[in-house]
């Protein structure tokens, strides 16, 4: 499958680095996972760097907001003295 958009080069290069660390994970193989060559992801990315920010920016802010969107939900109990708080 061949890749055509930056996003779906992001979501590729984010399985590699899932499943090798930065160091390890070359040029050529997130090309490779992308279906593209090594020109056709420096296209996307010039430096590898940039790629692993961009996963980096996506995921972890992607995180970041499902922890903020849990943290707001309200929550309700009631202690045994039949009090009830709401946070």
């Amino acid at each position: 499958m061949i890749i055509t958009n930056r996003e779906e080069v992001i979501d590729k290069a984010f399985g590699v680095f899932v499943r090798m660390n930065y160091e390890k994970a070359s040029i050529i193989t997130l090309a490779r996972a992308c279906g593209l060559t090594k020109t056709g992801i420096v296209y996307y990315f010039p430096h590898k760097l940039d790629l692993f920010m961009a996963v980096a920016d996506k995921y972890v802010l992607q995180m970041h907001c499902d922890c903020v969107r849990l943290a707001i939900v309200p929550v309700r109990w009631r202690s045994s003295s039949g009090n009830t708080w709401r946070g």
